[in-house]
């Protein structure tokens, strides 16, 4: 509904907002997709970011409200400017897009692709978008960039190493607890959700009280 609406105060006719309201819906939708390890969603944005203003600086009809070839790079300079200044706390894992941020900045970026690009264009990205969406029910996203060298350096940019050493205390049957024999796991490698939920539980107020009072 909200890209409908949006597409609508896009302008054009029935065939333009039907088209608007697919890459403003589905964009929101699908860069929400990518937003599975840190800083992941505002690269594929940015790049989004670049082919967007690549497209429209390429093209004569360049759009409806800012008609040029700097349509493109005009309509995304908002969204693309605001996700880079939240990158570098996403790599950090200090701060993260979530679904709503995700939502937004697809929905966004889907509204540039409908203000500068021509209609041919326009059906074009529709198709990539539709096309990733449905391989996404089949296809992993992740594994496909952990195993092509390229998408995995770009994905691990300015990301912190994302394993982790967990120590894993083992007793023989019978032994004291104090002479325990301490030995060292494989490294765990912990999803973003679960680093979070860890912090989460350590900083929670009145853990220490708890603990105490516990014989």
């Amino acid at each position: 509904a909200v890209g409908f609406g949006a597409a609508l105060l896009e302008g054009g006719d029935a065939a333009d907002v039907v088209v608007n309201a697919g890459l403003i819906a589905g964009g929101a939708n699908l860069l929400n997709l990518f937003d599975l390890r840190p800083g992941r969603a505002i690269k594929v944005a940015a790049l989004t970011s670049g082919l967007i203003a690549a497209g429209s600086a390429l093209t004569e009809d360049a759009g409806l409200e800012a008609p040029g070839r700097t349509a493109g790079l005009q309509a995304v300079a908002v969204p693309a400017g605001a996700a880079l200044a939240l990158l570098p706390e996403d790599l950090g894992e200090r701060a993260m897009l979530g679904d709503s941020g995700a939502n937004a900045l697809g929905a966004m970026l889907g509204a540039s692709a409908a203000q500068s690009l021509p209609k041919k264009a326009r059906l074009g990205l529709l198709a990539v978008i539709v096309a990733l969406t449905v391989a996404s029910e089949k296809v992993s996203f992740t594994r496909v960039i952990e195993n092509t060298p390229p998408l995995r350096w770009l994905d691990m940019l300015g990301r912190r190493p994302a394993t982790l050493a967990a120590p894993v205390t083992a007793r023989a049957p019978g032994q004291h607890a104090a002479a325990g024999i301490v030995a060292t796991a494989e490294p765990v490698a912990l999803t973003r959700a679960e680093r979070i939920a860890f912090w989460v539980r350590r900083k929670r107020p009145g853990r220490h009280r708890r603990n105490r009072a516990v014989v």
